[in-house]
């Protein structure tokens, strides 16, 4: 299987109390597909329904799905979807009262989740922060300095 809609009436395992149950059925509702939801309370009863191929699919964040995948016995045999049903990205966590690192610490966040989202990668960046006509592209990458300065960062230059 490469797409969701291939999963039609697949047994997919969830892990119970996550937001993983809701997020799966609201996708599978939204494309007019069913699926059978069998949950589990936690990851290592997943594996073996897996392995013994009791149960067709796995339905978590891409870091968790990996994993699983890499602990299968043949981990080629699995697929994990390029498909994202939600945006729930951790987050890091930062002392209480240092609220100059917090606000760098959260919008990096942000920008890292940006620049995927646009296809900036270390090997393009400094062409598209020249190039861009894009507004959310040129205040990522500094075109803009606006952010930058606000953040109290020093503005992009050939050393940064």
């Amino acid at each position: 299987m490469q797409r969701v809609r291939e999963m039609a009436d697949s047994t997919i395992c969830l892990i119970q109390g996550t937001t993983n149950e809701q997020v799966t059925a609201d996708d599978f509702r939204s494309v007019n597909l069913r699926f059978r939801p069998v949950v589990f309370e936690r990851l290592d009863q997943v594996l073996p329904a897996l392995q013994a191929g009791r149960r067709d699919a796995f339905g978590s964040d891409a870091s968790q799905r990996a994993a699983a995948r890499s602990q299968m016995a043949n981990p080629r045999e699995w697929t994990v979807l390029a498909a994202r049903f939600s945006k729930e990205p951790y987050g890091a966590y930062v002392r209480r009262g240092d609220e100059d690192w917090f606000e760098l610490v959260r919008w990096f966040t942000y920008a890292v989740i940006e620049a995927e989202e646009q296809g900036v990668t270390r090997a393009n960046a400094e062409e598209m922060r020249r190039t861009s006509t894009t507004p959310n592209t040129r205040r990522l990458l500094g075109a803009r300095p606006a952010l930058g300065e606000a953040l109290k960062l020093a503005p992009p230059g050939p050393s940064n």
